[in-house]
């Protein structure tokens, strides 16, 4: 994975996971991006 801080950007393959993603982000006060979540069911009952 290439990290561009300043940039604020990361590039990574394809087949990186998401917890790859975290870990390679942390300490650099960058997030990656939040998107759209949708489960059948909600979750645990919790959203309808």
């Amino acid at each position: 994975m290439e990290l561009h801080a300043a940039d604020q950007y990361l590039v990574a393959p394809g087949e990186a996971g998401l917890l790859s993603v975290y870990e390679r982000l942390s300490g650099t006060r960058l997030y990656p991006p939040f998107p759209p979540v949708e489960l059948p069911g909600g979750v645990g009952g919790l959203l309808e």
